[in-house]
């Protein structure tokens, strides 16, 4: 593949224009498009390319708040290392998604609004990165699968706003996360102590997720029943903001996990088993529920049943 480079000194902010480019032609789905060095923005056109990289260096804007630049990228990477100047883009398109968006900077919060459409996303961080404390990545679209890779001990952080997630959302690393109206197909795993991920109206947790650490709020009441929900070393707490009944699906409640149920109504039926974890709720309860660990209802509050063989199931917090 060709690259052919933004120029540092391209005479206007097109895209279009074939001059402002390296090798006086435009990009195409054979090359890579290169924002490397200098400071002139790209605020007209559009750009079609195979792929597209953005380093440190480049400070012009990308974009701005009038206008989002489209990237139709096919097939291709994207690569964005952008902590300077202001970048609002769509890169892909529904037809033609990006295999892979690695994003490892962005400008500040108030900067940048990106619409993804791409197969995998994965948000970077590491030791040799600095980036400012509170200043949010703010990401929408539709992709495949969004990872949140953090190899540093600061948070990253991220606000997602409608984006569309087939295949799952997988935390690796300290983050807070903020979603609202992100639809997920796939499953979310969150395997870091020191997430924390808050999910809005609209939000769903999906059949098969994996939270093995940090804390999750939902703030919702569509769960749309989740099945095979394994919780450990983690605390999970749901609060039904609407008057219908919670549905629950079906919990595991593994060691060190909690499970904290704030509803007005008592929840729908489900299945919530305890492998010695804790189950709250503020109202007592239709599930069925198996308990090996501690059991906590306006009915009944840290109940001990970690010596129980099989402790049957339960009904309203009171013992069938």
């Amino acid at each position: 593949m060709a690259r052919k480079t933004w120029k540092s000194d391209a005479s206007s902010g097109n895209l279009a224009t074939a001059g402002n480019w390296s090798t006086a032609s435009l990009p195409s789905v054979s090359d890579v498009a290169l924002f490397r060095e200098g400071e002139v923005s790209a605020t007209s056109g559009s750009l079609t390319t195979g792929g597209c990289l953005f380093s440190a260096d480049y400070t012009g804007d990308f974009g701005n708040s009038s206008f989002d630049v489209a990237v139709a990228c096919f097939r291709k990477s994207v690569i964005i290392d952008k902590p300077d100047g202001a970048m609002y883009a769509t890169f892909g398109t529904s037809s033609n998604k990006a295999d892979l968006v690695i994003i490892r900077r962005l400008p500040p919060s108030g900067n940048h609004s990106l619409t993804l459409n791409a197969t995998n996303v994965v948000i970077y961080s590491d030791n040799k990165l600095s980036r400012d404390a509170f200043d949010y990545m703010n990401i929408g679209g539709n992709v495949g699968s969004l990872y949140v890779v953090n190899k540093t001990t600061s948070n990253t952080y991220l606000s997602l706003n409608s984006l569309a997630i087939a295949t799952g959302l997988y935390v690796c690393g300290p983050s807070v996360i903020e979603s609202t109206g992100t639809t997920i197909t796939g499953k979310v795993a969150i395997t870091h102590p020191g997430a924390l991920v808050t999910f809005g109206e609209g939000d769903t947790l999906q059949d098969d997720s994996y939270i093995a650490g940090g804390k999750v709020q939902f703030n919702a009441n569509n769960l749309s029943a989740s099945n095979n929900v394994e919780l450990s070393n983690t605390k999970v707490t749901i609060t039904n903001t609407q008057s219908a009944a919670l549905a629950i699906g079906s919990f595991n409640l593994n060691p060190e996990s909690r499970l904290v149920l704030n509803c007005p109504v008592a929840p729908a039926a489900g299945t919530i088993t305890s492998y010695g974890g804790r189950l709250d709720s503020n109202y007592p309860l239709t599930a069925t529920l198996s308990a090996y660990g501690k059991l906590s209802t306006t009915a009944f509050r840290a109940l001990d049943f970690e010596n129980a063989q099989n402790s049957g199931h339960f009904q309203t917090g009171i013992m069938a």
